[in-house]
């Protein structure tokens, strides 16, 4: 299973032993953003077009997207990488509080990484079904919350 995490850019040497405890349980994880050595401030107009690309491709391969709001945020990144989850139907979880209005059509939320790794311990590692609550973009394009009808 492809695991692609979400998060703040300034966050990601936090974020880069969370993605080493998803790699242990066996599950595959870039988010190669992780490993960039340069910041989206002083990246090239070339560099962060060429990044934001492989970001969304890493996201079109995932089976499951974590975005964690631990920290507050006003770049958006994640929210775009979350969005463009929604919209191709892959499993979201997120860890931490929920701060925006999208956030709200997450019904897989914990309150912190140590949460999602009890429920993922590694004598049986299995992601939950996908819950009611995500965006049915399958339709007729109505833009109804699945599950609610």
């Amino acid at each position: 299973m492809n695991v692609y995490i979400a998060g703040k850019y300034t966050a990601k040497d936090r974020l880069k032993v969370e993605r080493d405890r998803i790699r242990a349980l066996g599950f595959e994880c870039p988010s190669t953003w992780m490993d960039e050595t340069h910041t989206d401030y002083t990246a090239s107009e070339e560099l962060m077009v060429e990044n934001a690309k492989r970001d969304l491709e890493e996201v079109g391969e995932a089976d499951w997207l974590i975005i964690d709001t631990q920290d507050m945020s006003n770049t958006g990144g994640r929210e775009v990488e979350l969005g463009y989850a929604f919209s191709i139907g892959i499993h979201v979880s997120l860890v931490g509080p929920k701060r925006n209005i999208f956030h709200a059509l997450i019904t897989d939320c914990v309150k912190d990484w140590d949460a999602l790794f009890r429920r993922l311990g590694p004598e049986d590692v299995v992601l939950p079904s996908m819950p009611p609550g995500i965006v049915d973009f399958e339709g007729e394009g109505d833009g109804k919350v699945a599950g609610t009808d």
